[in-house]
């Protein structure tokens, strides 16, 4: 989660301004050039008949994207140039509080051409995209024993050097060398490679957040010893958490999106002893436990797998993130600019036909609206034990 702390502002009082009966709020789109400096203010030539949106999915390749509706008259090349859109708060001195929502690249672009002016309706994503487009022109090989951290800023550097916007990465060294070497075909994506090489040794795909492309370990969130909270919801005994959160929540049961049996297969012919790992989910308090529900099983294949203890934390992983996804909640909140990736939320409620609840939520996607007054929406996976 982006610190609530801002533009000299602390955390409690952008809360309070949050919640306030008449906030001030502003989208400021940046007009970039190639290699990400500033050119001009866009914002005058957006079309708010269409309200710009920016959302996140952890389960997409490249997780962050923009859509809005860009006058035809501004000055904007948009396969030369990028878009940086900002959230802005009003705070009590009238200042305001500025949080950066990603560097985008064009995705696509459709344009409606009419008498009187046109529109083009931009659909971007974030620079990581680069990654993807810039292919390998030859195949690519990383020799058994590179270190992992070295194998992925070649691979980032490889990049860097067909374009003029740098991406920088952030991705703590995972302390591991590769076991047996690992290729990539001719064309193969450079994202794919990252993200090979980042699973082999349960680190999460790669991200990019509003500077740098990012990574880290697979967590073990598990209720009886959890990591803190990015935040508090707290709608009982906070005046402000009701204020930030817009009743009704839709809850999601989904059984069949959970696995209580996982089975990880390294199946990498170059490894003499082949890597496999099972994990079985028998929790007592888990409601898809094997125990508690019926056997699940989920069968996973990567020759990529670095070892046994790589395979063991991946069939872990894979278990308690599909535990998870039996129970997933659809909130409404007030412009939240302020989520990341997998973002660990509570939420403390109560109702008449629910009662007192306190839970913990794994975000996995967010979709942020542009316009003041308008809702950000957030999918969340609520935290059981696996």
């Amino acid at each position: 989660m982006q610190d609530l702390n801002a533009s000299g502002y602390t955390a409690a009082q952008v809360q309070d301004r949050l919640v306030q009966p008449a906030v001030q709020e502003r989208w400021i789109f940046d007009r970039l050039d190639a290699v990400g400096g500033y050119l001009s203010d866009l914002t005058p030539y957006v079309d708010e008949r269409a309200v710009p949106e920016v959302a996140f999915d952890t389960t997409a390749a490249v997780k962050r994207t923009l859509r809005l509706l860009l006058m035809g008259n501004a000055a904007f090349n948009p396969l030369k140039e990028m878009i940086r859109p900002h959230y802005q708060l009003r705070m009590a001195d009238g200042g305001w509080a500025d949080w950066s929502l990603g560097t985008f690249v064009l995705a696509s672009m459709e344009k409606e051409i009419g008498l009187r002016g046109s529109l083009r309706t931009i659909s971007a994503v974030d620079v990581s995209q680069l990654l993807v487009d810039s292919g390998f022109l030859n195949s690519h090989a990383v020799a058994a024993g590179t270190p992992y951290g070295i194998a992925l800023g070649q691979i980032v550097a490889g990049c860097n050097l067909l374009n003029a916007f740098q991406i920088q990465a952030l991705i703590p060294d995972p302390g591991k060398a590769l076991p047996a070497a690992l290729n990539w075909a001719a064309g193969d994506s450079r994202l794919r490679a990252v993200n090979d090489l980042l699973t082999a040794v349960d680190f999460r795909t790669a991200w990019m957040d509003e500077q740098f492309l990012r990574s880290s370990p697979n967590q073990d969130f598990q209720p009886a010893a959890p990591p803190p909270a990015s935040f508090t919801f707290d709608t009982v005994s906070s005046n402000t958490g009701r204020a930030l959160v817009h009743f009704p929540f839709i809850e999601v049961t989904d059984p069949q999106a959970a696995n209580n049996q996982v089975l990880v297969l390294g199946e990498d012919p170059r490894i003499a002893t082949p890597v496999s790992a099972f994990y079985e989910n028998i929790s007592d308090t888990s409601p898809v436990s094997r125990p508690n529900w019926h056997a699940k099983l989920w069968v996973e294949r990567d020759s990529s797998i670095a070892d046994s203890g790589a395979a063991a934390a991946r069939a872990a992983t894979i278990a308690r993130s599909s535990s998870r996804d039996y129970l997933r909640l659809r909130i409404n909140t007030v412009p939240w600019a302020f989520s990341q990736d997998h973002d660990l939320y509570e939420l403390i409620f109560s109702t008449a036909d629910e009662g007192l609840s306190r839970e913990l939520y794994i975000e996995t996607g967010w979709r942020h609206y542009c316009k003041a007054g308008s809702a950000t929406q957030h999918e969340w996976q609520r935290l059981v034990a696996a």
